[in-house]
């Protein structure tokens, strides 16, 4: 990014600082800043050589420099380096901080500084520059402000422990016994450390942790204190206004609110005491594992250099080497090593079978500037070029073209001519208007030698859908097919997509990859779901390819101009919208390219393209009769988030199945008590088999709710048919099942699952479930992931965005997990509940899978949000009491969805590697 464009004047006169915008070169308070800086930089560190990166206008330099120091500095603004004193202009310079330090500038110093700079730039020139200033010095003073992510030209706001982590690569850390405060709150001072300093940064973070708990104990055992001395004053005060009743029930709200704050507080401690001493062991772990590690591999590598082998064999290595190097460079010899690996493998034959598909494949394919061989086998595309088809279908490939570079251009029409379906043509309608005709001239080329090959020069350029609604004109296919002009077709795209045909679709889709300068430069692989309507109201992963009947677009309607930028967004949800079959292709068919002028490369640079799907999705929710507002999820360029509408807000039963544990019940009901805003709802607690005594005296606690009930469930423990007879108390037309050892984060939890589960075909919805660490512990289920089912995302961070944003939109999924599922009364009565058979595991799983197979869908949503503590109050299946149970429920759920175990999950894909949960990429080889 260039980044010059946005520090001019105008920038320099409407400054921006906590108070305000002010002009920074008339700003005495920053003048006084900058003196008081270098003062403290003199006093504290003594440099004799400084760099100011990032120096604006140079008063830190001056300053330094008036003081004796040897101070440089380099901005990328030429606007700010011009204002410069003129003494001190030869000392600053207008440049990039990621390019090379001018010439005549020292190249180390005693000190660097990067004050309020560094988050001006994009993440991965961050971290280059990073490792820039690492290579400067020894000693460093950074501050970036951790909060104003709204200033247009903050890219990277991060709070202080990003910076910690991503200086630590190289040797350096925080230096925690130096207050740099006078420059910012967040300011740091790194240094440059060695094995000592490392081996005491582990020492002074055991004391700190040792520190730590104490204050937290002290913290404890003080607002114990403080709630005995509370609840003896409110008793007190109960027992002298027992004549007022008014009163007396005030005081008593009053002791309940504190009491609970006091124990969420007691809670909240011993949660943070419990993860510091698991990060604690963690580190201590690793730290000897690496330590160990190192030094072993460090004995071994000395062994080596030591050896008498190594010093006799250096010679021949090095010829060796030289040998490689020449060889490389003569072009007979990799085909030779080809052939050679070839014959060991097939013999005679396999070698003259290669041979005789290449001739034959070059009878049907030209050579061009796509080598086929980088996609296919020469055997497979001539068998797929030979497969007859019962019916003639023609697919219409559409590209509108502007000003496409000649390399680029070449490639993508090659990319049609190599299609081993050979019943297309290709509408290449060109509104270019400052290329000198270049592209008319390719395109002729191409024209005369293939007649399926069709070019129109248009009139002037009207914009992406004008141009494309162009090339449709032009069309004579049954089918069309979308490429953009600097795209790529697999081979195999339409002979894929034919397949498809046959199989009744009406609209094609196939899975892809991104790449940059070949297609080897792989940047993203993009393997998608089958058709989900819920993932493409939130982004569009439909994209490419796209192929659909040529009568289903003139039903739909063609490219809409006041959608340009989102133009493919807008047609797809008008196209799936009509479409009787769509059919997904998960198979790698379409290639993109990313370049400097490409959407791939960064939507968020053009945010007409943002505008443009908000308003593709308000006209899709107007067409489908859905109220429902659009916005763009934060931090997440072209994904959305719809807040539907609630169309009436219906009676919600919450049932909570439980046996003793009531710290876990308490603290579930108390965060549904202080947090849900939703007003509609009675919670049903389903008491199976508790032992203690004060269980019983807390249910009676809950009397004093109207909306809460206690229910008996006096069998032995079977969670399917405890939650089938809870819901017989239920008054609600939604049930909402939960665990008892979960804590809400979400007031609007309740909503944000009943705008979904409101919707005639949608069965279930559940929500987005962290372990106490803040990891992922439920973002929906995963149909024959490790064997049976798995937790999608499991462990990953809070905040992650998931594999292609996963995590952070409401998608369909095969299943979700019943700690926190909402379903409809009138559905999970017409799929008979939970199945008593499966007492303990798998039975949401199978109540999803029952609610699927009766034609709903199961929604998850991330901004449903919950702590989940994960069956404290049953035990580990793994146990050997348990054992037994758990393989007798695992053999009946494999018997009884054997055929739903047997095929590939919808909402994932056949590439991903099912024996992981981290949507880990299997292969993206193409296999017919």
């Amino acid at each position: 990014m260039d980044y010059r464009q946005f520090y001019d004047k105008e920038y320099y006169d409407a400054y921006a600082t906590a108070e305000g915008t002010v002009s920074y070169q008339n700003n005495p308070s920053l003048q006084e800043f900058y003196q008081h800086f270098a003062d403290k930089v003199v006093e504290d560190f003594h440099p004799n050589t400084f760099l100011d990166i990032g120096c604006a206008m140079g008063w830190l330099v001056a300053a330094l420099r008036d003081r004796g120091v040897n101070a440089y500095g380099i901005d990328v603004s030429s606007y700010a380096i011009g204002q410069v004193r003129e003494d001190i202009r030869p000392y600053c310079r207008a440049q990039s901080a990621l390019e090379d330090l001018p010439d005549d500038f020292p190249k180390r110093y005693d000190m660097v500084s990067c004050i309020e700079m560094i988050e001006h730039l994009e993440e991965p020139d961050g971290l280059a520059l990073i490792k820039k200033m690492c290579s400067y010095t020894d000693t460093l003073l950074l501050s970036s402000t951790p909060d104003a992510k709204d200033e247009p030209t903050h890219l990277n706001v991060q709070q202080p422990e990003y910076w910690v982590k991503h200086f630590a690569p190289y040797q350096f850390l925080h230096k925690l016994d130096y207050d740099p405060s006078y420059i910012s709150p967040q300011a740091l001072c790194f240094y440059r450390a060695d094995q000592k300093q490392m081996d005491d940064l582990v020492e002074d973070y055991e004391k700190y942790c040792r520190l730590t708990r104490k204050n937290i104990t002290d913290r404890y055992d003080q607002l114990l204190r403080e709630k005995d001395l509370l609840i003896s004053n409110l008793e007190n005060s109960v027992a002298s206004l027992n004549d007022d009743k008014n009163k007396n029930e005030i005081l008593i709200s009053n002791l309940e609110n504190s009491v609970g704050a006091l124990n969420d507080a007691k809670s909240k401690n011993e949660a943070a005491l419990e993860r510091l001493n698991g990060t604690l062991d963690d580190m201590q772990n690793q730290l000897r594992a690496l330590i160990a590690d190192r030094d072993h591999k460090q004995s071994l590598y000395q062994e080596v250099l030591d050896s008498k082998w190594w010093k006799l064999t250096k010679p021949g290595r090095w010829a060796v080497t030289k040998c490689k190097n020449v060889l490389r460079r003569i072009p007979l010899v990799p085909k030779l090593v080809n052939g050679l690996r070839l014959f060991r493998q097939t013999g005679f034959s396999g070698i003259a079978k290669k041979i005789k598909a290449k001739r034959i494949l070059r009878r049907y394919i030209p050579k061009n500037s796509l080598s086929i061989g980088k996609f296919l086998s020469a055997e497979t595309a001539v068998k797929q070029l030979e497969t007859p088809f019962d019916k003639e279908v023609k697919i219409s490939i559409l590209v509108p073209l502007y000003n496409t570079p000649p390399v680029f251009l070449r490639e993508m029409i090659d990319s049609c001519v190599n299609q081993t379906y050979r019943n297309w043509e290709l509408c290449l309608a060109d509104a270019s208007d400052s290329d000198d005709g270049k592209t008319g001239a390719i395109c002729a080329q191409y024209t005369a030698r293939d007649s399926r090959i069709r070019y129109q020069k248009l009139s002037e350029n009207k914009g992406i859908s004008h141009n494309t609604n162009a090339a449709i004109e032009m069309a004579t296919g049954d089918y069309i097919s979308l490429l953009d002009h600097d795209d790529l077709l697999h081979p195999a795209a339409l002979f894929e997509v034919r397949k498809a045909i046959d199989q009744g679709a009406d609209f094609i889709y196939t899975d892809e990859l991104t790449f940059a300068s070949s297609v080897d430069d792989v940047t993203v692989v993009h393997l998608k779901p089958d058709f989900a309507i819920d993932n493409l109201r939130s982004n569009n992963y439909i994209c490419h390819l796209s192929t659909f009947r040529r009568t289903l677009l003139d039903q739909a309607g063609w490219f809409n101009p006041e959608c340009d930028g989102s133009q493919d967004y807008d047609i797809i949800l008008r196209l799936t919208e009509k479409a009787e079959k769509i059919v997904h292709v998960p198979k790698i068919l379409y290639y993109w390219r990313n370049h400097a002028k490409s959407v791939a490369s960064d939507i968020s640079a053009k945010p007409y393209c943002i505008t443009a799907a908000k308003k593709a999705l308000s006209d899709h929710l107007n067409r489908v009769g859905i109220r429902g507002e659009v916005s763009l999820i934060e931090n997440m360029p072209s994904f959305y988030r719809i807040a539907y509408k609630l169309t009436c807000k219906p009676l919600v039963s919450i049932i909570i199945p439980t046996k003793d544990h009531i710290e876990d019940l308490d603290k579930c009901l108390q965060s549904i008590f202080r947090k849900t805003t939703y007003p509609n709802y009675e919670i049903i607690v389903v008491e199976n088999n508790s032992t203690s005594s004060s269980t019983f005296d807390y249910y009676k606690t809950l009397e004093k709710y109207e909306h809460v009930q206690v229910v008996t469930w006096e069998g032995r423990f079977n969670y399917s048919a405890i939650n089938n007879f809870g819901v017989t108390f239920a008054k609600g037309e939604y049930y909402l099942l939960l665990n008892n050892d979960v804590e809400i984060i979400t007031p609007k939890w309740i909503e944000e699952m009943l705008m979904y589960a409101q919707r005639s075909e949608v069965g279930a919805v559940g929500a987005k479930l962290y372990y106490p660490d803040n990891t992922i512990q439920h973002a929906g289920l995963g149909i024959g992931l490790l064997t049976l089912a798995g937790h999608l995302h499991r462990g990953f961070p809070r905040n992650h965005p998931g594999y292609m944003g996963r995590l952070s939109y409401a998608q369909d999924l095969s299943g979700v997990t019943a700690a926190c599922m909402m379903v409809k009364k009138s559905v999970f009565e017409q799929v008979g509940g939970f199945d008593k058979k499966l007492a303990v595991a798998f039975n949401d799983v199978d109540l999803c899978l029952k609610i699927r197979q009766a034609g709903y869908l199961i929604c998850f949503t991330p901004f449903a949000e919950l702590y989940h503590y994960e069956s404290k109050s049953r035990g580990n299946d793994m146990n050997p009491e348990h054992y037994g149970r758990f393989k007798s429920e695992v053999n009946y759920f494999q018997k009884k969805w054997k055929p739903a175990l047997q095929h590939n999950d919808p909402y994932l894909n056949p590439n991903f590697d099912y024996d992981k949960e981290d949507f880990t990429i299997k292969t993206i080889a193409y296999h017919e």
